[in-house]
């Protein structure tokens, strides 16, 4: 009854479900409905979470995903107009990080690449050192030959190193196109 109370759309199946969760036996689909025909539903008021975007701390609002659904929720009835009013996808990123990570994986993690795992390592940027000498060579280029010498870098990375050497070492820089437009060969007369 409390079930239905909180959450009004559970479907029978979803009660017994959730039942079987809590206390370890499902019981039979028509035995919920006669227990909720027979019973008045309670007014229920209090909710025993807030939807996912009132909670002010994220990692919180991951944990209430991952509790209901240890409890028999069912992700239906969590996502969208559902229970937390939350996107599917991040109740699937939820679960997922608590099953690779655990309960400590439901933290905010730093965003890019853990500490010590960098694909610029020391012989890339000797590698770009030696190209940046020659100043017709820009990001793409550099990025090419580095494809060719077997390193798996970024034309972005490239250019962010090839910028930081040239500025290092004091290696000329290309020049850009001059401001003047060349008349166009084959214009309409």
């Amino acid at each position: 009854m409390d079930l239905k109370a909180e959450y009004p759309p559970f479907n029978l199946n979803e009660i017994a479900n959730i039942v079987q969760a809590c206390f370890g036996r499902k019981p039979d689909v028509r035995s919920v409905a006669r227990v909720l025909a027979e019973e008045p539903v309670p007014l229920k008021i209090v909710r025993n979470y807030p939807p996912y975007h009132e909670i002010a701390d994220p990692r919180e609002g991951r944990a209430a995903i991952v509790e209901l659904r240890l409890s028999g929720w069912s992700a239906k009835a969590i996502v969208g107009f559902g229970y937390l009013g939350v996107h599917k996808a991040t109740v699937y990123r939820a679960l997922e990080r608590r099953k690779e990570r655990g309960f400590e994986g439901l933290a905010d993690g730093s965003p890019g690449r853990p500490p010590g795992v960098r694909k610029a390592d020391f012989a890339a940027v000797e590698a770009i050192r030696k190209l940046a000498q020659n100043p017709g060579l820009g990001a793409f280029r550099v990025h090419a030959a580095m494809r060719q010498m077997g390193f798996d870098l970024s034309r972005a990375t490239c250019g962010r190193l090839l910028a930081m050497i040239r500025e290092i070492y004091g290696y000329e820089k290309p020049e850009g196109r001059s401001g003047a437009t060349r008349a166009m060969q084959f214009a309409a007369t």
